[in-house]
């Protein structure tokens, strides 16, 4: 999964999918976040993932389990 926190960071986001198709080229990359949701034909033209997940997904009724 490749994300970034801002929409117009999506240049650095698709220079990442490249870097990693060229490490792991059987790896399946999905996008989600802030482009995907507010421009997801952009995301889609932009970035060479597998998945481009334009919904957001309401976790406020799961548990947290990840530490930042």
């Amino acid at each position: 999964m490749v994300t970034s926190l801002c929409s117009y960071w999506f240049a650095s986001v698709a220079e990442t999918y490249r870097f990693v198709c060229h490490l792991l080229p059987d790896a399946a990359i999905v996008t989600l976040g802030q482009h995907p949701r507010l421009t997801p034909d952009h995301a889609v033209d932009a970035c060479g993932a597998d998945l481009v997940v334009r919904d957001t997904v309401d976790l406020d009724t799961e548990p947290i389990t990840l530490d930042l």
